[in-house]
């Protein structure tokens, strides 16, 4: 087993993939028993070409160390191998990544600029799909995930592991899409000692700490008791169960045992701050920030000591600048509504959790935090903003019926949001009601147009080919002719839209192209209709 865990280290160390070589070598060196050697392992071996052009791989990835992202991707424009040919295409990846980071001002949402070489390179990844090896797959996943197609991103993340079991990272992107545990089973994973890992940590994220202690007590029965990861998932198992004084134990000791491993001391910092411990978060801060100063984990714990200290004015600005270093980190996002509402301003407060819970749903800090802003603020039923919320919370406990009245009810009472009008959109076509979903798409798109967020810029193209396929089916052909013709606009429903155009030739080949929005005031009226008459009471309690 340590054989094919160092080899798959060196696999990903020569693909760029630190994290997850970080991982592996830390796993392999810390493995101890003699039980692991009895586990079946596989060396996946790498391709013939790899060598005979290693003089290119070389280069190319001299260029990725040094962050030139752009000049890795181009010099290996004429790669053969594998190898180089996930390192080129990662290279395009991270390019675009750089540039994104770049184009943020400061403190920003994690949503307000887009990585505008996804769409190009799922293109590529979609093209080449039966030669993807278990990297590329990887990174296909991670695209498809970033571009928010959920259902895509976990076959082909699932793909990703039974490939290239040991791929860590993989697992770790698959973690977050995972919304109970019965999807979880449902998942067809490889029969791979490394599910176990995946087991404990995304029970871990799904709140159900027990069965999470159970899957670590069987990987220290095979060998991974001193593992600093699987130590820092008992810990936070513990943690999730509110059991503080058993994760404070086993966090010190991971801290003395690995002083400068700056992993999980915010959650470390997170205890220490329930208990008070006001000396020993203030050592934490001080120890954290001479190893790294300006590392999103020092940010955290400092920010941590500001608040349990009162200075909450600081507290936030230090987890600001986390967010800087990282705007999809989630526990920040509810800690700084924490600080809001320490402050007074509810508001905020209430934008900080709900970004909080839009990174992830099953945070139910952030749920609780939104909730005590919401009775604080006292807000009337003609806040959309409280509607808008409980739609989510319906959708997450899967309540569609109510979660599709919550959302006309926000666009009822207040200023539309294109996010909602897509959400309802959605779960419209979902229900199999055609003429809503046509209604809230077409309002979707007629927002995005004066619009430059990112969510919905990503999302009018989809849009478009639902009502493209729509109108050809209500023989409508006109319209159908101006959506397949805005389809074409975009690299990701092209072929759709030429499917539709050449069905279009033979069906109607005088149509011209009409715009159906100004068709749909009077079903957009009766829908609001609907809305306006409901009422907090009219959602069952136990869908709250």
């Amino acid at each position: 087993m340590k054989q094919e865990i160092l080899c798959e280290a060196r696999e990903c160390s020569d693909r760029g993939l630190i994290h997850t070589c970080k991982w592996l070598a830390e796993l392999g060196s810390q493995l101890t028993s003699s039980e692991s050697e009895k586990l079946s392992s596989t060396i996946l071996m790498e391709d013939d070409n790899y060598e005979a052009e290693y003089d290119l791989y070389l280069v190319t990835k001299s260029y990725f160390d040094c962050k030139e992202y752009q000049r890795a991707f181009k010099v290996s424009s004429d790669c053969k191998s594998n190898k180089l040919y996930f390192l080129r295409l990662y290279s395009w990846y991270m390019s675009g990544q750089k540039k994104q980071r770049d184009n943020q001002v400061g403190f920003t949402s994690v949503d307000t600029v887009n990585n505008e070489e996804l769409y190009k390179l799922e293109k590529e990844l979609k093209a080449n799909l039966p030669k993807l090896d278990g990297y590329c797959l990887y990174l296909y996943g991670i695209v498809l995930k970033e571009l928010d197609f959920k259902d895509d991103a976990i076959k082909i993340l699932v793909d990703a592991v039974n490939k290239r079991p040991l791929l860590w990272t993989a697992w770790e992107e698959l973690i977050p899409l995972c919304s109970d545990v019965e999807m979880v089973i449902s998942l067809p994973l490889p029969d791979h000692w490394i599910k176990t890992f995946f087991l404990a940590s995304v029970h871990n994220e799904l709140h159900c700490a027990e069965e999470a202690l159970l899957y670590c007590q069987r990987l220290k029965d095979i060998g991974f008791q001193s593992s600093s990861y699987l130590n820092s998932l008992i810990a936070f198992s513990y943690y999730n169960v509110r059991d503080y004084d058993n994760a404070e134990q086993y966090f010190e000791e991971l801290h003395n045992a690995y002083p400068l491993r700056l992993e999980n001391m915010d959650i470390y910092s997170n205890i220490l701050y329930v208990k008070e411990k006001k000396i020993e978060l203030s050592d934490l801060a001080h120890h954290v920030s001479s190893i790294d100063k300006f590392s999103v984990i020092s940010c955290y714990v400092v920010g941590n000591y500001y608040s349990l200290i009162g200075q909450h004015k600081k507290a936030v600005r230090y987890f600001q600048r986390a967010l800087t270093l990282n705007p999809r980190y989630l526990f920040i996002w509810t800690l700084i509504g924490h600080e809001y509402m320490e402050l007074a301003n509810t508001s905020a407060a209430i934008e900080a959790y709900r970004k909080a819970i839009g990174i992830n749903r099953n945070d139910f800090r952030a749920w609780y935090g939104l909730g005590q802003a919401y009775e604080i603020l006292k807000m009337p039923p003609n806040d959309s903003r409280m509607w808008t919320a409980l739609g989510d919370i319906n959708i997450t406990i899967n309540k569609l019926d109510d979660a599709k009245r919550c959302f006309l009810r926000a666009l009822s009472v207040g200023v539309v949001v294109g996010d909602t009008c897509l959400k309802l959109a959605r779960l419209m076509e979902k229900s199999g009601d055609e003429s809503g979903a046509e209604v809230y798409f077409l309002r979707f798109i007629e927002i995005s147009a004066s619009s430059i967020s990112a969510i919905q810029g990503k999302d009018v193209y989809l849009c478009h080919r639902y009502l493209a396929n729509y109108y050809l089916k209500k023989a409508n052909y006109d319209s159908a002719l101006y959506h397949a013709q805005k389809c074409c606009e975009f690299t990701e429903t092209c072929e759709d839209g030429k499917s539709v155009l050449l069905q279009l030739s033979r069906l109607a080949p005088t149509a011209k192209p009409v715009n159906s929005w100004d068709n749909k005031s009077n079903l957009e009226e009766e829908y609001g209709n609907q809305s306006s008459i409901m009422n907090l009471t009219d959602i069952g309690d136990d869908s709250m």
